[in-house]
């Protein structure tokens, strides 16, 4: 892919599709839910705006009216 090759040291994670959804309870009982999400990629950067122009080219915009999500990953004391 031309946009992973464009990224360099930005790209953690390339990603993959997502397939299924559903919500677990904690009764253990489980619901099938529908999602918008289709995939995921970790990418790093310093700003929210340094993600948006890294995501420029990413194959995704290529379908009509698709976009791209961003959520920041934070840390967790004592997990980390």
């Amino acid at each position: 892919m031309n946009w992973i090759g464009q990224s360099g040291d930005s790209i953690v994670e390339a990603g993959r599709p997502v397939t299924y959804a559903m919500t677990a309870k904690k009764d253990g009982s489980q619901e099938r839910e529908t999602s918008p999400v289709r995939g995921f990629s970790i990418l790093q950067a310093e700003s929210p705006e340094a993600i948006a122009q890294q995501l420029k080219g990413h194959p995704h915009f290529q379908t009509p009216g698709a976009t791209v999500a961003v959520y920041e990953l934070r840390s967790v004391p004592g997990l980390d």
